[in-house]
């Protein structure tokens, strides 16, 4: 991964005014208000959607490849994390160095990452480096060579990075849940891989997959900001036609879930806290039950407010957070119960919330609490959409999915227009004991005999969630 430091900040001190643009008053509630876009399709299968906006003298562009975790063969794990850390390290014309100077003079920054379904490339640069800065991306996409030392030294970091999730109990919570609830699907993977999966691999096997399945056809490319959409189009055309290959990855199965009522305590010895993740089913982007579900994960533990933060901490002073968070892709979703506390009321802590998210799943809310999580979505929603970034990530999370064409533009009314009987009804759906998950990271020696009751436990060292 590559992020430069750009010279666009006195430029960006203005992003705020790109608001004026998208979102505007409608009978006093906020309105999305997207620019145009345009869509066209190359030959070779890369869908390309620009939108031109001119509040700034910026360039967004967002390129979605599907290379993800689905993808990645058994036993190479982590293998797409491990082609995003190198496809800025060096090209057939351009040096790992080559590239930082050239990005630095643009004042530009280019990174690129591993996702459950793709893998992402950004690239942010002032509007009168468009072209330089479009030849770089292309260049390092096409012609990425992942020289033997640049990947030797990805490794050392990749493995490295291993090592700090392994001292951190929050992040080994998130793998666990994970796991826990998608089991063997490519969705319970941790994106970065393993010690023994980022070992295995090879600076042939990195090319190799690089050449097979980041390929144009399925990849979505967009581009935001003030520029020419028909000069532009002449450029990408020229620069990414000869992008080759064919579908990448084949058919991608149907997620895959694991047995329900699990409860996971992995040890990690010494803790003084447990960190608690209690995971429901979640749902795809685009499912008909999205607005609803997000409002009601949102009142129960979105924000200041919530029902599990005031019961947790304000109530009980029982831990410094609690959320609810509905996490979606593009074959499934997690409905993800957030909180840690110590060691001595972790059960206490765990009734709570199960105590919270039954209440919620057989009262509902109150008419008040949703119009003031609805009111809150609105705005957060509308600060989602505030930069030309924002809309380049969002057209491209609209194209790569096939959502419809007002998946954006009318989230905030679609929000609105939930009510609370539909709120009762996905929580009736979707928060569900006999459909759940419990993950705890602690000291196992202090916390299982509190756990009695709860279910079947199975016991795992934090070791085995990284090898």
């Amino acid at each position: 991964m590559v992020g430069r430091s750009f010279r666009v900040g006195e430029a960006l001190f203005g992003a705020a005014l790109v608001v004026g643009s998208l979102i505007a008053s409608t009978a006093g509630a906020q309105a999305i208000r997207l620019p145009k876009t345009s869509t066209e399709d190359l030959p070779n299968g890369l869908r390309v959607v620009m939108a031109e906006q001119h509040t700034l003298p910026l360039i967004e562009a967002r390129l979605w490849i599907p290379a993800g975790a689905a993808t990645e063969p058994a036993g190479r794990e982590g293998i797409t994390t491990f082609t995003a850390r190198l496809l800025t390290q060096g090209t057939t014309t351009r040096s790992a160095m080559d590239i930082a100077r050239e990005l630095d003079q643009m004042g530009a920054s280019l990174d690129s990452e591993a996702a459950r379904d793709q893998l992402r490339v950004s690239l942010t640069v002032l509007a009168r480096q468009r072209k330089p800065a479009l030849a770089l991306l292309a260049d390092c996409i096409l012609h990425s060579t992942f020289p033997d030392d640049e990947v030797e030294r990805v490794r050392t970091r990749l493995l490295a990075d291993l090592q700090q999730t392994a001292e951190d109990p929050g992040a080994l919570a998130e793998i666990a849940l994970w796991r826990t609830r998608f089991a063997d699907d490519p969705y319970g993977r941790r994106l970065q891989g393993a010690q023994s999966s980022l070992k295995a691999i090879t600076a042939q096997e990195l090319r190799a997959y690089h050449r097979d399945q980041l390929v144009p056809a399925g990849s979505i490319l967009t581009l935001v900001g003030d520029f020419d959409a028909a000069a532009a189009k002449k450029e990408l055309k020229k620069l990414f036609g000869g992008w080759k290959g064919g579908a990448a990855g084949g058919t991608i199965p149907p997620v895959t879930l694991a047995p329900a009522v699990r409860v996971v305590l992995v040890h990690k010895p010494e803790l003084t806290q447990t960190q608690i993740r209690l995971g429901f089913p979640g749902l795809p982007l685009g499912h008909p039950d999205e607005p609803a579900l997000i409002a009601a994960a949102t009142i129960l533990g979105g924000g200041f407010t919530s029902r599990l933060l005031e019961a947790i901490r304000v109530e009980r002073s029982l831990s410094y957070s609690a959320s609810c968070r509905l996490v979606q892709g593009g074959r499934s979703g997690l409905l993800r119960v957030s909180t840690f506390t110590k060691t001595p009321t972790t059960r206490e802590t765990v009734d709570v919330a199960l105590e919270e998210i039954r209440r919620f799943r057989e009262e509902g809310p109150t008419a008040e609490e949703l119009e003031r999580n609805v009111n809150y979505l609105s705005g957060s929603v509308a600060r989602s959409l505030q930069a030309p970034g924002d809309i380049a990530q969002s057209l491209a999370s609209v194209a790569f999915y096939h959502l419809p064409e007002d998946y954006v533009a009318l989230r905030i009314e679609r929000i609105r227009a939930v009510t609370v009987d539909d709120i009762r009804r996905v929580a009736a759906i979707y928060f569900t004991r006999s459909d759940m998950a419990l993950v705890l990271v602690g000291d196992a020696s202090a916390v299982r005999s509190g756990l009695q009751g709860l279910g079947a436990i199975e016991e795992t060292g934090f070791e085995n969630l990284l090898q």
